[in-house]
């Protein structure tokens, strides 16, 4: 898979004669879900769930498309945004404030206020969890003033507040975000500048400021916009499927305190009080959506934490609330991508003027999803989320060597379940041994996953024979037996190519022990055969025509998880009475091979 993908979120300032210029261009959007000129969508009018599907032509594209989705709504340049926008016509002040919290304590920010309000207007805070404001060189703090400069210029005002748990304080990790979070809302609302209607913003660990700080549903919460963050912390980042946290939280320490995040983390390796406490679960999502809290997520299809934040926007949009799925070809932190049809900063107003002005712009609220189709190299939009067309497709697991890898079993992937007794497959783990490394702590590996898969189980497809859209959330089903009290199952599902490198597409982790039960797990009774599924993270990417699916099976992801201290042999069953298979979500009209139509 070429390294050519950019890095997402930027804390890089664009200027304003920059932003003038791009707005000024006269890009045109492009839906590839077209009949007749007049069905074709326009920036004036993108309604987007009613796009003809008639007479589709295939998206121009240096990249590939799976067989079947020309009809899909491609996005091939960018478009001006909508004409009613909120303008950046407003000047504007920034200046310090202090904000009382309802045990007495005083946290310190920055205010960013338009002059020339003739009323109270809408207010959005960022919720800063890196540093205080006056923090120079601090990468949170000024991605903060780039983005409330902004949206000041466009009428909001806005709020940095440097939250406790973060330096000089440094109490503890995500330290009374959710009551503190709460109260600045509150207090934001109250003030003479703001008419109630409140919003939030920030990336990372300002993301998961507002997962946690809207625990509590505070009345005058309205939007947010938490980008590459989870609001279940500790199964989509720091315990990942409940393995240990690795290298990637040991390096947590805030800068100019004593304390430690990882050794924190590390005191809860089970889903306990302390750690649900922190976490923004399904019921809290639901109650988001009942309440009416309309939230868009960006993420990126490299990044190390976004599953979490797809999860919980979905959990929100199946419970009736509004939600969106903004998805780049990225990773964490570094420079934005270019997303069409419009840039993130535009987005950011599009969803606030949408649900905290009440600005019908055409664009909020149409769509569900969008996100970067890898091998097609295009963005497209989607009206559901999860896709609601695609199909589900099962690769069973079998003993039959492929003759593509050499690995510990080199076993196959097929369309046919298995009727009749098959030998199972097996490997000794052990901490002290060489480990796969599946980039669990940081970005998805890019290299050529061959050594990592010879000390691993793999199995792998025939060559599929058309090119082929996978977009969802992948899914592994497998029955296994362990001689140990735990262990760590990492899988990789990677594409095949030509040349027979490997590359990772998508990856998943669990802890036997708490895949049963997360908060007081208890030992795997020893040698038993059981059932345990694994979601993948979710991904977009089309293998093209001729290039195999492999999945491939470790003990360890060090050092993006802390390796298992239990050794033990694993044994992997494959046969009539224990089919052990890969489900992958297929858009368009594709078949796996050996699949009948």
């Amino acid at each position: 898979m070429p390294n050519t993908k950019l890095q997402c979120v930027t804390y890089i300032a664009k200027t304003m004669m920059i932003m003038r210029a791009w707005l000024a261009a006269s890009l045109v959007v492009l839906f590839v879900a077209c009949g007749s000129e007049s069905s074709r969508l326009s920036h004036e009018s993108p309604n987007y769930r009613q796009a003809s599907r008639q007479s589709c032509l295939p998206p121009k594209t240096d990249g590939i498309i799976g067989k079947g989705t020309e009809c899909r709504k491609w996005v091939t340049a960018a478009t001006p945004p909508p004409q009613n926008l909120s303008p950046a016509n407003h000047h504007f002040t920034a200046h310090p404030s202090t904000v009382p919290m309802r045990d007495g304590k005083v946290l310190y920010g920055t205010l960013y206020l338009p002059n020339d309000l003739s009323k109270p207007g809408p207010c959005v805070l960022y919720a800063g969890g890196y540093a205080p404001p006056a923090a120079a060189g601090i990468p949170a703090a000024l991605n903060a003033s780039i983005t409330l400069s902004d949206l000041a210029q466009r009428g909001y005002a806005g709020a940095y507040i440097s939250l406790r748990g973060t330096a000089p304080d440094g109490e503890a990790l995500y330290y009374r975000y959710r009551e503190d979070v709460y109260d600045i809302i509150e207090w934001m609302a109250a003030q003479p500048w703001c008419n109630g209607n409140v919003g939030m913003i920030g990336g990372s660990l300002d993301g998961i400021t507002q997962w946690l700080g809207s625990l509590d549903i505070p009345p005058s919460l309205k939007a947010m916009i938490p980008e590459i963050a989870c609001g279940d912390c500790y199964w989509y980042l720091w315990n990942k499927g409940g393995t240990f946290p690795g290298n990637g939280r040991k390096g947590r320490t805030p800068p100019g305190t004593a304390y430690d995040e990882y050794a924190a983390g590390s005191e809860h390796p089970n889903y306990d009080a302390w750690w649900q406490e922190r976490t923004s679960d399904t019921a809290h999502h639901q109650a988001l959506a009942a309440a009416g809290v309309s939230v868009m997520q960006c993420g990126g299809w490299d990044d190390y934490i976004f599953a979490g934040g797809m999860r919980a926007v979905e959990e929100i949009e199946q419970a009736g609330g509004n939600g969106m799925q903004l998805i780049g070809p990225c990773a964490h932190g570094g420079n934005t991508p270019t997303m069409l049809p419009y840039e993130l900063d535009i987005w950011r107003v599009i969803w606030f003027d949408r649900y905290l002005k009440g600005v019908e712009n055409g664009v909020a609220g149409t769509t569900d999803a969008l996100f970067f189709v890898e091998g097609a190299e295009l963005y497209r939009f989607e009206d559901e989320w999860p896709i609601l067309d695609g199909r589900n497709a099962k690769l069973y697991f079998a003993a039959k060597t492929s003759g593509t890898v050499t690995s510990l079993n080199d076993g196959s992937l097929g369309a046919e379940a298995p009727n009749t007794g098959e030998p199972h497959a097996e490997y000794t783990y052990s901490p002290d041994d060489n480990h796969n490394s599946a980039g669990g702590g940081t970005v998805r590996p890019t290299n050529d996953q061959a050594p990592d898969e010879a000390i691993s189980l793999t199995w792998t497809s025939d060559p599929l024979p058309d090119h082929t859209e996978i977009t969802g959330w992948p899914k592994v089903e497998f029955w296994a037996s362990i001689n140990t009290p735990d262990t760590d199952f990492i899988f990789e599902l990677t594409e095949v190519t030509h040349d027979g490198a490997s590359h990772t597409i998508s990856r998943g982790w669990l802890s036997a022990a708490r895949y049963f039960n997360r908060s007081n797990p208890s030992p795997v009774p020893k040698g038993q055969i059981l059932k345990y599924v694994i979601e993948l993270w979710p991904m977009s990417h089309v293998f093209a025509a001729g290039t195999r699916i492999r999945l491939d099976l470790a003990g360890s992801d060090f050092p993006g998880t802390r390796p298992n201290v239990e050794p033990g042999r694993v044994q992997i069953y494959q046969d009539a009475k224990h089919r052990s298979f890969l489900t992958v979500p297929v858009i368009g009209t594709a078949r796996l091979p050996g699949e009948r139509p």
